[in-house]
């Protein structure tokens, strides 16, 4: 029955010749392979040997491990030859979609410039990738290195953020860490290690398994951010004019000190009771219209109102705001200034007086 299913021909096969059931096998040496061993009575074996059968009218490729035993009659003569075999086909199905994977994995981490390591956590046995050894110690060839050999090349200033983390790691079952690395010419770079750890039946740490990535190149650009946004803070510290900042969405995420010693309010005051409260009542509608129809347009944000001051006292200010933009024309942040022009207004309002009166005067002469 296993036989007839796997021939895939039906049961009326009994009394027929091989060739007119499996046709298909002509050309694939099965048939020399039976003729040799009628005559030569010598039993032929093969392992995962691909054949092609037409089953159910389609032809598929089978993998068989079989055997070809002659039989003997009384007399000793090769009278036949039993045919016995194993359908290794859905192993080989399943071995090719592992390697099919395996294979797309190691593109994958090709193409991300991952390194791979594999540590055997009973015996810290190791075993990795030639780009972990380019992003552990900046190697040029393969070399067999010890757990303990690697292990040198962090910084020693990072050892316990490394150590921390495989504890953590016990527990979680996942490890992930950034730390500093020296390679051989001495020069310093950045990793980024992360892992998975499998138990054996006692649930003790088997093996781990991870990636190693240079990350180098984005901590220095974190590094140059950090650096940018000091130099900000410390020039807009320095200034006399209220300066902040704010997200893409309008919320305001930074004042300068200036805006505190102004209002005398405290950055958790200003952070639980908003911006607006210093802005004076009758100004704060029309100041939200402007604000967030910039916010909307990306255009600049051009206002004048009244802020109060830490005695009360409310003085005019003249607001402007710049979208900051990146290389694709996508807004990042908003920059803004605010300038005291009570002294501007109030001449201002006194040179109309002046005029008004004067223009009276010359009206009453004429």
């Amino acid at each position: 029955e296993s036989i007839i299913s796997i021939w895939g021909k039906g049961h009326d096969v009994i009394g027929k010749s091989f060739k007119d059931v499996l046709p298909e096998l002509d050309n694939q040496l099965v048939f020399e392979q039976i003729k040799t061993v009628l005559e030569t009575g010598q039993s032929f074996h093969t392992k995962n040997t691909p054949l092609d059968l037409i089953v159910d009218g389609e032809l598929y490729t089978y993998y068989f491990n079989y055997s070809l035993t002659p039989l003997y009659d009384i007399k000793g003569n090769v009278y036949g030859v039993m045919n016995t075999g194993v359908d290794l086909t859905d192993l080989n199905l399943a071995k090719k979609k592992i390697e099919e994977s395996e294979q797309r994995l190691n593109i994958i981490v090709e193409a991300s410039e991952l390194g791979t390591w594999e540590l055997n956590a009973k015996t810290k046995e190791l075993k990795y990738s030639m780009r972990y050894l380019e992003i552990i110690g900046g190697y040029k060839d393969y070399i067999e290195l010890t757990h303990e050999q690697l292990v040198k090349h962090i910084h020693r200033d990072d050892l316990p953020i490394r150590e921390k983390a495989f504890e953590e790691a016990i527990i979680s079952g996942f490890l992930h860490y950034e730390a500093r690395i020296i390679w051989n010419d001495q020069s310093i770079h950045w990793v980024e290690a992360k892992g998975k750890i499998f138990y054996d039946a006692d649930h003790k740490p088997d093996k781990l398994l991870g990636t190693a990535r240079d990350i180098t190149a984005l901590k220095k650009h974190q590094q140059e951010l950090e650096e940018s946004e000091q130099k900000f803070r410390l020039l807009a510290s320095s200034m006399p004019q209220h300066i902040w900042t704010s997200d893409t969405d309008g919320n305001l995420n930074y004042y300068n000190q200036s805006v505190y010693t102004y209002s005398g309010l405290t950055p958790e005051q200003i952070n639980e009771e908003g911006w607006l409260q210093i802005v004076h009542p009758d100004d704060r509608e029309e100041n939200m219209k402007v604000w967030m129809d910039s916010i909307a347009t990306g255009k600049d944000f051009l206002f004048e109102h009244r802020f109060k001051r830490h005695d009360g006292k409310y003085r005019w200010q003249l607001s402007r705001a710049t979208p900051q933009i990146d290389e694709n024309g996508k807004i990042q942040m908003w920059v803004g200034t605010s300038t005291d022009i009570q002294d501007q207004k109030t001449f201002t309002s006194e040179l109309e007086k002046q005029v008004k009166e004067r223009t009276k005067e010359l009206s009453q002469i004429n």
